[in-house]
């Protein structure tokens, strides 16, 4: 079956409800996210959700189930960091995509991945000043305890 194209809302920063456009395949009568969204909150690669159809054009409603899967958006602050950034996401074995301009960059964190050395990863690079991100959409098990430093 083709992909379709759904519009996913997000608030931009300067407060304003912007739509976002992300592949999905139709499965039944929902669809299933096929692409990372770079903007929107909430809302996972290979999540299963409820569209509704607006003359022809569909818009996220809610989410059926959700794929255990994350998504952090990141925003490059220092110049140049886009291929050393896409490399370390590869071999954390993440899919990733970047904005057109190449400052924003999301990647998906697969369901049974350790989430503990890409956050460390993602605090480093934020205290460096290299980048700035934030968890858009984090998984039941990517939150639990023994995923996260006590400190």
């Amino acid at each position: 079956m083709l992909d379709s194209k759904l519009i996913l809302p997000y608030m931009d920063d300067d407060g304003n409800i912007r739509g976002e456009t992300v592949l999905a395949m139709k499965e039944g009568d929902y669809y299933r996210i096929k692409s990372i969204p770079l903007h929107a909150l909430k809302i996972a690669l290979y999540d299963l959700i409820v569209v509704r159809n607006s003359k022809g054009v569909l818009y996220f409603h809610e989410i059926m189930e959700d794929s255990g899967r994350s998504v952090i958006q990141l925003i490059v602050l220092k110049q140049r960091q886009g291929i050393a950034i896409g490399k370390a996401l590869e071999r954390f074995g993440c899919l990733w995509q970047k904005s057109k301009d190449g400052r924003r960059f999301a990647f998906d964190i697969p369901k049974h991945s350790s989430y503990s050395p890409i956050k460390n990863w993602l605090d480093e690079g934020q205290r460096e000043q290299r980048w700035g991100y934030r968890e858009a959409c984090l998984s039941a098990s990517h939150q639990s305890a023994d995923q996260r430093p006590v400190g």
